[in-house]
Parts: C-alpha cells; sequence; structure tokens
C-alpha cells in the first residue's frame, strides 16, 4: 500500500512515494500546524490493485481522553485476532493472508496521530502497537508539532518515540519536504480534486464490493435425512473468517452448551432482518417440515414478514402475526405453552426427557418451532386501559425461554434496544447475542463492555455484527448473507423440493369474512364425526373450530350483543344436527328471525315465539324428564335453540305457566328477580301440591343444571353481556361451551369461570 504525497523537486518525473507493508509499519511528519490539514485532507491515496475505502473517525470531542482509550482498546483486540489468525495458517503478514483468501480480505487501517505527543499521553501500548502493527495491518502516521517528545510542557518525561521503529522520516521545511536529504515539492490538492478522487474511491468500492449469497454458505448442498435429526439443528447464516457459520438449536444432552435463544440487536437497517432471512431461508431449504416449523411475530407491522405470505410462501411457516398486535402475540404465546405442556405430557407417557429422546422412538417426528419475534421490545410496553398485558406477555415469553427448549421450542429477538426491563426478564435466559450496528449503550446492553467499542468500529456497515454463544463475553466478527432481493426464486427452490408438502400459513388476527360454502369445500369441514359440528376457524391457526356434542358436552351459550354472530354461529349447529336426523326445538327472537325465516319449514324443525315460550319449556321439560329417567333407551338427538333469551319477558320474570302472577321482588330497589340469590326449587311444586307448574326461569335452569342426565338432549341458547352480567353470573358456569363475543370487562370473570384464570378471556 503506498500513498504519493510529493514529487521531487529537481527530477519531476520521480515521485516520493511513502510504501506501508512488510517493512514500514510507522511513518513520521515532522512539520508546523499548516501543513496538518494538507497531510491528512488532500493526499492523493493510490492503494493498487484493491481499493479500500469505509471513511474515517474523528476523534476532537471533550471526551477525547476516554475516546481515545476506546479506540485503542479495539485496535488492540483486532491486532490479536488478526495475529492469531495468521499463527493459524503459518503466516508472517496480513498481507499474505489477503493474497491467499480474496474472499475475505483483511482492511488496512491507518491511524493519525495528530499533533503528537500532546494529548496522547494516557494511550496505552502505543510501543507495542508500533512495533507489531505492520504485521496486522494497521499502520501509523505520525504527525509532530514539535521536534521533541517530551510528555507535556511542564514535565521532563518523555512519551514514546516512533522513529524507533519507523524506516522513513519526512520533514516540511520551508514549504519542502525532506526525505533521505532529498528536498520535494509537496503535492497540492484543492478540495473539489480531493472530493473528486475520495467519490472515485467510494464509486469502485461499492462496484467491487460482493455480496454474500446463500449459495456462498451452501444452500441446497446440504442434504439432511429425518433420522440425522437428533439433538440440534444448524442453519447457516453467514461467515466468520470465510467459514461457514451456523444458528444452532439444541435440546440436551452433550450440546445443552449451545445457546438456548438468541437476541438480535441493531439500529435499522443494520442486518437483523436479513438474519432472520438467512435463518429461515436456509433452514427451510435445509430441513423438512417435519422436522422443522416458522412462527414469526412482526411488530413493524408485517414490513419485515409480508414476503412469507406472499413472494416467498413455503411450508414451514405455519403461523404469521403481521399487524402489531400485542393481543395477538398474546395468542400465540399461549398456544406455544399449551404446545409444550401437550408435549410434556407425550414425553412423560413414552418415558422419554425431551424431543430428541421421543423422536429417537416415534416413526412420526415433533418438528421443532423457531419463534421469531421482531421488534420485540413492543411486547413489554404497556399500552390502552390493559396495563397488566404487558406483565402477562413477559410472563408467558420467559416461561417459553426458560423452560420450553427441552420440547423442541425456540425463540430467536430482534429489537431496535434492549431495555432494562426486557433484559431483566428474558435476558439471564438468552446467552446467544447478535450485535449489529447501535449505540454504545445498547451494546453495552447485551455484551461486556470491551466488546461492546468494538462494534462501534467494527460493525458500522449493514450485515456485519459480533455473536456471542455465552451472554456477550467473547464474540466473533460476522457477516450476514443476504437474499439479494431473490427471495421468490430461493422460496421456488424452497416449494419445489419440499414439494409434497401442503402450504398452510395461519395469518394471525386476518379478519376478513369467511363464506360457509367456500369454507365448506376448501376445509372439507362436514366430512368429520357427526357430532362435531364446524361453527368457524381457529383465529390463531386457521384450524377449523368444532364443537362437539356428546354424551359428556351437551349445552352451549353465547354471550354477546351482535345477533348477526349468534345467527351465523345457531345456523351451524343447525345445519349439523338436521344433518343428525335429530329433533329442534327453535325459539328465534333475533331482529329479523333469521333461524325462523332460514329453518321454519323444514319438517324436524318446530318453531316458537317469544309469547309461547312458556308451552314449548312445557314440551322440552317432558322430554327432558323422559330421556332423564329412560337413560337406556336410544333415542334421535334432541335440540333445543333458544336465539336471544334476553327478549323472552316470560323467562326474565320467572312466569309460571298455569299461574301468570310474576314470581318476583316487585320493590323498587330492587334490581334482580327473586330466584337469582336463592336456591332452585328441588320440585315444581306450587303452593297447593301440582307437580306440573312450570316456572320461565327455574324450570330452563333445572334443565341446564341436570341436562347431563338426559340421554341426545343438547340445549343451545344466547343471551346479551348487558343483561347477563347483571342477572345471570351465577347460571351460566354449568354450559359445557362458552362462544363470547364482546368486550372484556372485569365482571365477565363471573360468568366465563375458570377460563379467566387462565388469562384466555382478555384476548377475545
Amino acid at each position: 500500500v503506498g500513498v504519493r504525497i510529493a514529487k521531487a523537486v529537481m527530477h519531476k518525473s520521480i515521485i516520493e512515494r511513502v510504501e506501508f507493508g512488510k517493512e514500514y509499519s510507522v511513518v513520521e511528519i515532522e512539520t508546523p500546524e499548516e501543513w496538518i490539514g494538507i497531510a491528512l485532507n488532500r493526499l492523493n491515496v493510490s492503494l493498487g490493485k484493491e481499493i479500500f475505502f469505509y471513511g474515517m473517525q474523528k476523534l476532537d470531542s471533550y471526551e477525547f481522553e476516554r475516546d481515545l482509550i476506546s479506540v485503542f482498546s479495539n485496535l488492540k483486540q483486532t491486532l490479536e485476532e488478526r495475529s492469531s489468525l495468521l499463527d493459524k495458517e503459518g503466516l508472517d503478514n496480513i498481507l499474505e493472508y489477503n493474497l491467499n483468501n480474496p474472499n475475505d480480505l483483511k482492511n488496512p487501517i491507518f491511524v493519525v496521530l495528530n499533533n503528537y505527543p500532546f494529548g496522547f499521553e494516557h494511550t496505552i501500548d502505543l510501543d507495542y502497537f508500533f512495533e507489531n502493527g505492520k504485521k496486522a495491518g494497521i499502520y501509523f502516521l505520525v504527525l509532530q508539532t514539535k521536534e521533541d517528545l517530551k510528555l507535556n510542557s511542564y514535565s521532563d518525561d518523555t512519551l514514546v518515540n516512533p522513529q524507533i521503529y519507523s524506516l522513513e522520516n519526512l520533514k516540511i521545511d520551508d514549504d519542502k519536504l525532506i526525505s533521505r536529504r532529498v528536498s520535494y515539492q509537496l503535492l497540492s490538492i484543492d478540495n473539489k480534486m480531493c472530493e473528486t478522487l475520495l467519490s472515485k474511491l467510494a464509486k469502485t468500492k461499492k462496484k467491487d464490493k460482493k455480496v454474500l449469497s446463500y449459495y456462498d454458505i451452501g444452500f441446497s448442498k446440504e442434504e439432511i435425512n429425518s433420522s440425522d435429526v437428533s439433538e440440534s439443528i444448524s442453519i447457516p447464516i453467514g461467515k466468520i473468517e470465510n467459514k461457514t457459520y451456523n444458528i444452532e438449536f439444541a435440546v440436551s444432552g452433550k450440546d445443552e452448551a449451545k445457546p438456548i435463544a438468541y437476541l438480535l440487536i441493531g439500529a435499522p437497517m443494520m442486518g437483523k432482518s436479513s438474519l432472520i432471512d438467512s435463518m429461515i431461508f436456509n433452514g427451510c431449504m435445509k430441513y423438512s417440515p417435519d422436522d422443522l416449523e416458522f412462527y414469526l411475530i412482526d411488530f413493524k407491522d408485517g414490513v419485515s414478514s409480508v414476503i412469507y405470505s406472499t413472494s416467498a410462501r413455503m411450508p414451514h411457516i405455519k403461523v404469521l402475526a403481521e399487524s402489531s398486535k400485542q393481543e395477538e402475540a398474546e395468542i400465540i404465546l399461549k398456544t406455544l405453552i399449551k404446545e409444550q405442556t401437550r408435549r410434556n405430557n407425550i414425553f412423560k407417557k413414552n418415558n422419554c426427557k425431551n424431543l430428541a429422546d421421543y423422536n429417537k422412538i416415534s416413526s412420526k417426528h415433533l418438528p421443532r418451532i423457531i419463534v421469531v419475534i421482531d421488534e420485540v421490545q413492543k411486547l413489554f410496553k404497556e399500552e390502552g386501559s390493559d396495563y397488566s398485558r404487558a406483565e402477562r406477555l413477559a410472563k408467558d415469553l420467559e416461561q417459553i425461554v426458560r423452560e420450553a427448549r427441552s420440547v423442541g421450542i425456540h425463540v430467536v429477538l430482534a429489537t431496535q434496544d434492549a431495555s432494562r426491563k426486557m433484559m431483566s426478564c428474558v435476558g439471564k435466559f438468552v446467552p446467544g447475542r447478535f450485535c449489529f450496528g447501535a449505540a454504545l449503550e445498547d451494546a453495552e446492553n447485551i455484551l461486556s463492555r470491551d466488546n461492546a467499542k468494538r462494534v462501534l468500529v467494527e460493525c458500522n456497515k449493514p450485515g456485519i455484527a459480533l455473536v456471542s454463544h455465552n451472554s456477550g463475553v467473547d464474540c466473533s466478527k460476522i457477516k450476514i448473507a443476504y437474499h439479494e432481493s431473490k427471495e421468490a426464486t430461493y422460496a421456488k427452490l424452497v416449494r419445489e423440493k419440499w414439494n409434497n408438502y401442503p402450504i398452510n400459513i395461519a395469518i394471525v388476527g386476518e379478519d376478513g369474512p369467511l363464506y360457509a360454502v367456500d369454507y365448506a369445500k376448501e376445509q372439507e369441514i362436514y366430512s368429520s364425526e357427526p357430532f362435531d359440528f364446524p361453527i368457524g376457524q381457529n383465529f390463531y391457526d386457521h384450524s377449523v373450530s368444532n364443537i362437539s356434542f356428546n354424551n359428556y358436552n351437551h349445552s352451549l351459550m353465547l354471550l354477546g350483543e351482535d345477533e348477526k354472530i349468534q345467527c351465523d354461529v345457531f345456523k351451524s349447529v343447525l345445519i349439523s344436527a338436521l344433518r343428525t336426523d335429530a329433533d329442534v326445538m327453535l325459539l328465534d327472537e333475533s331482529r329479523e328471525f333469521e333461524l325462523q325465516d332460514t329453518f321454519g319449514g323444514h319438517p324436524n324443525v318446530k318453531t316458537f315465539e317469544a309469547k309461547t315460550y312458556l308451552e314449548m319449556l312445557k314440551e322440552i321439560y317432558q322430554e327432558y324428564k323422559k330421556r332423564s329417567e329412560n337413560r337406556r333407551e336410544k333415542y334421535l338427538p334432541y335440540f333445543v335453540v333458544l336465539n336471544n333469551l334476553s327478549m323472552v319477558s316470560d323467562f326474565l320474570d320467572n312466569v309460571k305457566l298455569k299461574n301468570t302472577n310474576i314470581n318476583k321482588d316487585t320493590s323498587e330497589d330492587s334490581d334482580l328477580p327473586d330466584w337469582y340469590d336463592s336456591s332452585w326449587k328441588s320440585g315444581f311444586d306450587d303452593e297447593s301440591g301440582n307437580d306440573d307448574v312450570i316456572y320461565g326461569a327455574e324450570t330452563f335452569f333445572e334443565i341446564l343444571n341436570g341436562i347431563n342426565k338426559a340421554n341426545n338432549f343438547y340445549l343451545c341458547f344466547s343471551i346479551d353481556k348487558a343483561n347477563a352480567v347483571k342477572r345471570y353470573q351465577n347460571i351460566v358456569s354449568e354450559c359445557d361451551y362458552k362462544i363470547i363475543h364482546a368486550p372484556f370487562i372485569e365482571s365477565m370473570s363471573n360468568i366465563v369461570g375458570n377460563i379467566y384464570k387462565n388469562n384466555i378471556v382478555a384476548s377475545c
């Protein structure tokens, strides 16, 4: 590497060229102050065949001393890493390494010490740098304004004399440059010419820059059989020192030292998404969908993950949340916890400790699940009125990170900043760290202080990061592979390789209309068991949602004020019921009488109105008693459907069939009917002993309470939220199914019962 700085006065064709390389590591210039600007800013840099132009750093702040120590600390680490690399390959210097490794060039580093020695009093190990820098490609241009090298003006202590280590000493005297006792005229380069020269270098560098493609790290070259997937999986994502680096996920055994999970941090556009993409594309190409699945939660409104639902659809992508809503992330995390519990139960039954043990004995593997959360810091942000959601999300995520590794659920978290709250929650369980270009404070949150300083110097370009497997103590520099905007091409190759697997990506929270005719054809929803009644699709994974009426489940309640939803659910129930040749008792008090108009003419359907509710109740009560007392008899299914009990006054007022006097507390102070807190009557006798008295509410509750005793007898009803919360808090616990389509309020916990304890209702 040479720097042209002057031409001979007497011999104009001779160029004075300062060479940095095997022999020179330090060049010393004794110059007056006015020449420093020329030396620094107006050099015509000629660097031979390869162009290195990455920019400059200038230290002149009030924190100069601290920054200087930081820079030299990073330089020392770079020097030691390069020296170790050379020792491994038996080479003398970094120039030889670059000749042997054209795809992994180690850039020369020029350090200009301006106004030396003043201000450099606290710089450590300058002797070490001056003596060994040339080996590692670290070169020094020392600009002196004084001939002596006293520590400072009030001390006789001396500083390191770079002349000891330099074979070239230049001196500017009387507008001339003196070298080897020969006088030269300095090159004069004005600012415009300087900008022109530098812009050419920048363009050349950009043109010559080589992007690390997926093929460079082995895309499509590595074949893995399912039998080979044991205790860990290994996905190529980039290169460290020209060797492919694999991000690894282990479950147990000898690989337990490998990270449980990974945390990615970096400023925008620095490469976090590229790492995630590299892991997904290369993982999908390498492993079968039977062995690897991806769940993606994108808090950037789907910007990062939208390709996986459009141009890069692949069978390994199972779940995608794109709307940046905490409640959708909560649904996924809750489902993963359920899956964790399910897998642990399977392992217990098969006497296995973990996923690896189970997959060795099972003919059908349980796939590993990698959960990717982009902009994970938003998970911990308290939003809206539900301030407890962030707390729940933090606990759920901590449980998955801490405990789910053994069942094959792994987590990758990407963020722009690592908050204390996040790090205190999951940081101690995430030893795998990738730090891209970031502020020093953010880098120090996940790496040791020394390595955080390295980030400022070494990771200032997109796609370059420091990676650590032990919480930031030991780090290596990695270059991440990029899909080069050819994601559709890579995805096509993945689909072709695994063409016998369907692509079924669940877009969590996708709320477009679901039309029964199309959905029935697509999912074959009516080909299941006769008493599995399809009512829609799972909001989380888009599977068909069924409710099963059988010997254990006899009742269904709909809670909410949206009659359209209630009618749709009841239509699904009635269609399925009539397909089983059931007899249906239908009372429809919806505003449009949709159910009555749709099913009223069917021979198996008997319709009632609100004014004939008690007569309907008497008829179904007699059927209920008959089926309860003769349980061994065979009966056809019998369905009672009451659409909106809140509109039936005979029910609300608990009216008697034979005596229409309202049996309730009529005082103005009472908001509740008299049966609200009283126990239901064991018999249905009135005061005269007549045993066939039917009460509008009490009879209904008696049926609901004892419905499991009635053979093939089923009860479905709806009530609106306002009436339900106020009147029925103690009655609906008897229902086997509850479909809730109302905004959550705290008092609803009494209605929905135990499921509130699992924090599920808050997501409805």
